[in-house]
């Protein structure tokens, strides 16, 4: 059943607000039309579609609306830059269709089209499981690969779920890079940050995608998710430090970027920051969006998110909104979504943190579970991951929002 518009002027509010697609400015020489950067036309989309584009050849400013339309019904309209909305489709066996009219100022008007790959449904299978990525390791930290299913418990809510699929396997990674640009990067840390980030997507396997989102007071998304690594490379030489440091709004964009589906790739964010949400003022915070907010839109995107303090101040630097320290935020977003906080107190571990974390996320076991009917309410539901083996670590999202059943089709939000 296709979902009405009004479910997804929720998301939508929240990416409207954010700052403009980087690159839309270099392009007002060429010819007025719109780049569609979502969805590719390769990638299958079951029941979640994110549509992301931006004006090629005229200033954003003078977008007066933009009208998103899928499969001929109402999607999203949109006022102002990010260019970037997401929310539920109905579940088909063909592509869907995606049509974007934007509305100028002066009249004129900008269309384009895209299609997306069909999936591949069964519909006498209910596949709605929620997806749970694991990281299980010794006492050293190393990661230990070769458990067995019947090793692991999985509770929802308390109650043990059986574990309706398994895998030790390593996939490949859609991956978003989050740099911290903001005033307090300059110098040494930002070129620092450049090269840690560059030798981070160098090893990078050809399976994998990644993207680059830098921000200070304003998101930009520098560059959707690409298997073109060196395109980021190039991209991440031109990330510059100003301003504040809207962190909240930051991640939630990345987190909105990879909700869609990505076949077997995992979904990761990698957020490297060296203080707290706050505006170049800082007396008050830069996001419009709070640490909830962007935990609940992690989840319901089935995102690891990877936190990199940077700074010996963190411990003792409090939110401007909250009482939670720097490094409180970035280990409770890093802690509930199953991803890992590094905390450094210079720049000269910034490659070995960066090693580590794209070294965890290929040593995650992928498990997911059947919820009860009764589960599918919309709500919040907390879930322990356990392994029977002794002296072991085990690392795990710590819940998720039970969708409910309005058809077939794989979940974990």
């Amino acid at each position: 059943m296709f979902a009405p518009a009004c479910s997804v002027v929720r998301p939508l509010r929240l990416l409207a607000v954010l700052a403009a697609l980087t690159g839309a400015g270099n392009a007002l020489a060429a010819t007025p039309g719109i780049e569609i950067l979502q969805p590719r036309p390769d990638t299958p989309v079951v029941d979640r579609l994110v549509v992301a584009f931006r004006p090629v050849g005229v200033d954003p400013a003078a977008v007066r609306e933009a009208r998103i339309e899928v499969d001929g019904r109402p999607f999203a309209t949109l006022a102002e830059p990010p260019f970037l909305a997401s929310g539920p489709v109905q579940i088909r066996r063909e592509p869907h269709v995606v049509r974007i009219l934007v509305l100028l100022a002066d009249g004129r008007e900008l269309v384009a089209e895209t299609r997306t790959a069909a999936p591949a449904i069964d519909e006498s299978v209910d596949v709605r499981l929620v997806d749970v990525s694991v990281s299980v390791t010794d006492a050293r930290g190393a990661p230990v690969t070769d458990l067995r299913r019947e090793e692991f418990t999985v509770r929802d809510e308390g109650r043990p779920v059986e574990i309706a699929a398994f895998s030790g396997e390593s996939r490949g990674l859609d991956v978003m890079l989050v740099f911290d640009a903001s005033e307090s990067m300059r110098g040494e840390r930002i070129r620092r940050a450049r090269a840690a980030g560059r030798a981070f997507v160098e090893a990078l396997e050809p399976r994998d995608r990644v993207g680059l989102i830098a921000f200070h007071e304003k998101v930009e998304i520098v560059e959707p998710p690409t298997d073109d690594h060196l395109r980021i490379v190039e991209r991440l030489a031109g990330v510059e430090a100003r301003g504040g440091t809207a962190l909240y709004d930051a991640v939630a964009t990345a987190a909105a970027v990879l909700d869609r589906n990505t076949g077997e790739r995992r979904k990761i964010v990698v957020v490297l920051s060296d203080g707290r949400d706050a505006a170049r003022t800082r007396w008050k915070q830069a996001s419009l969006r709070s640490i909830d907010d962007v935990i609940g839109a992690a989840h319901r995107a089935d995102v690891l998110v990877y936190t990199v303090g940077l700074g010996a101040n963190l411990e003792f630097e409090e939110s401007i909104v909250g009482d939670l320290s720097t490094a409180d935020v970035l280990r409770r977003i890093a802690r509930s979504t199953g991803g890992r906080f590094e905390r450094l107190e210079g720049v000269d571990d910034l490659d070995a943190a960066f090693a580590r974390i794209l070294a965890d996320a290929r040593h995650l076991y992928a498990i997911a579970f059947r919820p009860r009917p009764a589960r599918r309410d919309g709500e919040w539901h907390r879930i322990e991951v356990e392994v029977a083996r002794r002296g072991l670590r085990v690392r795990a999202r710590e819940g998720y929002y039970a969708r409910r059943p309005e058809g077939s089709g794989r979940t974990s939000r």
